[in-house]
């Protein structure tokens, strides 16, 4: 076994997920099937294993959310690490670029686990069969609509709502990790 699936098993070890589901995503023409596994923790994994970051951005009593291409609503903007760069500055760069909002990344709420459900697709540039992403709680500082990124690929529209409201338009995990953040 590699190293890195050693080092997932021994972090895995002894957890259970706080909610778990399978889902489709969309990769060129095609769909992924993946089980989610999210475990609420401040306990982070070894940095290796780490290929996303994201968070629950939180400002007074609102919360920012984000609907996707695919007509979907989420509460966890982020996205992929750039190399060299650490987890926080991750979650800060790619929330600014995904909502123009910048934000203080606050502590660690949850560890999501991704399993591909399916053969690795030819030419996936991406690791299989596993995946962690981080989600942090960061407050929104002040908005800077000139740094968010032009024409975003997944994003239609990133902005706050009442928790209330949020809560009606979020399921799942999503749900989960907004209650966490709260």
């Amino acid at each position: 076994m590699p190293l890195s699936e050693e080092q997932l098993a021994a972090y895995l070890a002894g957890r259970a997920p706080s909610h778990s589901e399978e889902v489709m995503w969309p990769w060129q023409e095609d769909f992924l099937p993946l089980r989610i596994a999210v475990y609420l923790t401040q306990e982070l994994p070894p940095e290796p294993l780490v290929t996303s970051v994201r968070a629950v951005v939180l400002r007074g009593d609102e919360v920012m959310t984000v609907l996707d291409a695919d007509g979907f609503y989420h509460v966890v903007p982020g996205g992929r690490r750039e190399a060299g760069e650490g987890l926080k500055e991750t979650a800060r760069r790619e929330v600014l670029e995904e909502t123009g909002w910048r934000a203080t990344i606050g502590p660690l709420l949850a560890v999501a686990h991704f399993h591909h459900l399916g053969p690795k697709p030819p030419g996936y540039p991406h690791p299989y069969p596993d995946f962690l992403q981080l989600v942090y709680r960061a407050r929104a500082r002040a908005h800077a609509p000139e740094e968010q990124e032009e024409a975003p690929v997944w994003e239609v529209e990133a902005r706050f709502r009442p928790v209330a409201e949020a809560r009606e338009l979020v399921v799942g995990s999503q749900r989960l990790l907004l209650e966490a953040a709260l």
